[in-house]
């Protein structure tokens, strides 16, 4: 799929369409980038203590066993891009900051924060690890797959095309002046800023890459106004039921938690974001609220909020009208170059007219 996701569709003006010949005016439809949080676009570096041996062959086999089929939390989205991560032990990630959201936008996600990965493969190189987690994002055989074999007039591909997409995700952790004779645990804690090991639940995994004011209200299963839509399912769940309407030609849709009698609260997104919160119970005016109440934590996000560019059909200017039309010149002919015909002389030069053919006699003749 491509990297990008379309948040809103095109609406079109189907009723200009219609035998009564009314014309379209300009359409107009916003296509968003996926949302990526600043502070994933910040990355702070591991101070992990390494052995000085460089790493043998029993280093490799103890990795193995320890990493191989290992399952951690992704702790920042994570791309799917045959490249993936390059992570330098205690050291950078690349790519980052602008780099990280293009790639991300780009190729795709693989894993949000909080989602499980599963290690499926690991590379030794002299210095570098390579991992891939949940298959990688290249399938297997992708070369074989383009590649036939037969004889006289049928052919079959070696490994044939089933379909399937690849979504996983591929970091390479790098040790300048080669590997050393590290541990499985030292290993997990210099992947820890990216993927997360240990026994946790998804919402713990989940909580651990939000700030404290966004982790409380999570673990507390309380809704905020201003939380996008993955805080909102992870602090109470999926909702009951779900209502897509209007509100002053902004589409909304509103998550209705719980049944009457019962406390009853009605969740409103608009653009992945909450707008309202309002909870009704029997007996008591209902409790509304529509004030922001995560601060300025979307305002502070450098990569965040939504990103938002507007497409105009049928609305271009005469610049742009001209610059589409075919260049003004002599209409195609087949004279040749510097060929004049008597009607280049004037009016009064005799030149051949239109063929006279006979009027119908109203016969038919045989042959």
């Amino acid at each position: 799929m491509p990297p990008v996701r379309l948040l809103s569709c095109l609406v079109l003006a189907l009723a200009g369409l219609s035998l009564s010949g009314r014309q379209i005016g300009a359409q107009v439809f916003t296509v968003s980038t996926e949302q990526i949080e600043g502070r994933f676009l910040q990355f702070q570096p591991t101070h992990v203590e390494l052995p000085k041996m460089h790493a043998g062959p029993f280093t490799w086999e103890a990795l193995q066993r320890t990493l191989g089929s290992e399952q951690g939390y992704a702790m920042r989205p994570l791309p799917l891009a045959s490249r993936g991560l390059d992570l330098v032990a205690n050291g950078p990630l690349t790519p980052n900051g602008s780099d990280y959201v293009q790639e991300l936008n780009s190729k795709g996600i693989s894993a949000r924060p909080g989602d499980r990965v599963t290690v499926t493969k690991i590379t030794f190189r002299k210095d570098k690890l390579v991992l891939e987690f949940n298959g990688g994002p290249d399938l297997p055989h992708k070369y074989l797959r383009h590649l036939q074999v037969g004889a006289g007039m049928g052919t079959s591909p070696v490994v044939r095309d089933t379909g399937e997409q690849a979504t996983g995700s591929r970091l390479t952790l790098l040790f300048p002046g080669g590997v050393p004779n590290v541990t499985g645990d030292e290993v997990k804690a210099l992947l820890a800023p990216v993927v997360g090991f240990g026994e946790k639940s998804p919402i713990e995994a989940y909580v651990e890459t939000l700030p404290p004011l966004l982790k409380k209200a999570v673990l507390e299963h309380h809704v905020l106004v201003g939380m996008d839509g993955d805080m909102v399912l992870h602090a109470v769940g999926a909702p009951a039921q779900k209502i897509r309407e209007e509100d002053a030609g902004r589409p909304f849709v509103e998550w209705i938690y719980g049944v009457p009698p019962e406390k009853t609260e009605f969740v409103r997104l608009q653009q992945d974001r909450v707008t309202r919160v309002e909870e009704a119970s029997v007996g008591s005016s209902p409790l509304i609220r529509t004030a922001n109440e995560v601060g300025d934590y979307w305002q502070t996000q450098s990569g965040g909020g939504v990103r938002e560019r507007e497409v105009k059909l049928g609305d271009q200017s005469e610049a742009d009208r001209a610059a589409q039309n075919a260049p003004t010149s002599a209409p195609p002919t087949l004279r040749k170059p510097g060929e004049t015909l008597p009607a280049d002389k004037g009016p009064q030069q005799p030149t051949m007219g239109p063929v006279q053919f006979p009027t119908d006699t109203g016969h038919t003749s045989t042959q």
